[in-house]
């Protein structure tokens, strides 16, 4: 199987102060979709109350990856059986406009670019 896998070891402990809280957030959102933090709304003081953000310094961390091919052993390679590779991808669809939305607004821009990160087109 060929595989990424990444490991973060550390511990969390939650973000209590309101700047620091709303910081984290604007940098998740800009990391996820780049121009959204300025195009909506600041979360109220309830929906900031009711959300926890945590910090977790990385304390250690491994990385590995297989790119390579199984090695089979050669007895197996005269079984009538395919062997080979199925990719997995995650990748962005067609926009979809909520039930509710005004008729007179499109997209922004920056939702039509993509990939966004992360993700394949």
């Amino acid at each position: 199987m060929r595989y990424r896998s990444a490991m973060l070891l550390g511990s969390f402990a939650p973000l209590t102060a309101t700047a620091e809280k709303l910081a984290a957030l604007e940098r998740i959102s800009e990391h996820s979709v780049p121009g959204r933090w300025s195009d909506v709304r600041p979360p109220t003081r309830k929906e900031l109350a009711g959300t926890e953000v945590l910090a977790m310094p990385i304390t250690e961390w491994s990385v590995k990856a297989n790119q390579g091919w199984p090695t089979d052993e050669v007895e197996d390679l005269d079984r009538p059986t395919w062997a080979g590779v199925l990719p997995l991808r995650a990748a962005t669809g067609d926009l979809e406009a909520a039930p509710d939305l005004r008729e007179d607004l499109d997209p922004p821009g920056y939702l039509r670019r993509v990939p966004l990160p992360g993700l394949q087109a």
